[in-house]
């Protein structure tokens, strides 16, 4: 068997890392739909399903789609709970703004 080169390696690992990120999305996404209804509609979320949420899409926001997904879900909860939506913000910026 061929030794790969440390380039085709990579570039193996980064298509992959994308592949786990498009896929994340596609499963998050229609809970996060069904819990901003919730939300939109006046109904009460738990701040143990909304941390399990935005822990879950934290790790996967190398995708802009699900940076998107983060954002919609923090503003829909942020009337419910804004402790929690301001922890995870700071926290997202701590992980993912270029600027820090």
């Amino acid at each position: 068997m061929k030794k790969k080169e440390p380039d085709e390696r990579l570039s193996e690992l980064a298509f992959h890392i994308k592949e786990t990120g498009c896929t994340a999305v596609s499963l998050y996404a229609p809970e996060i739909g069904a819990v901003c209804l919730r939300f939109a509609n006046g109904e009460q979320v738990s701040e143990s399903e909304l941390v399990r949420l935005l822990d879950g899409v934290l790790g996967f926001c190398f995708e802009e789609e699900m940076v998107e997904l983060f954002r919609k879900l923090c503003r829909a909860a942020l009337r419910q709970h804004p402790r929690v939506i301001n922890e995870y913000v700071l926290t997202f910026r701590d992980l993912w703004d270029e600027e820090n």
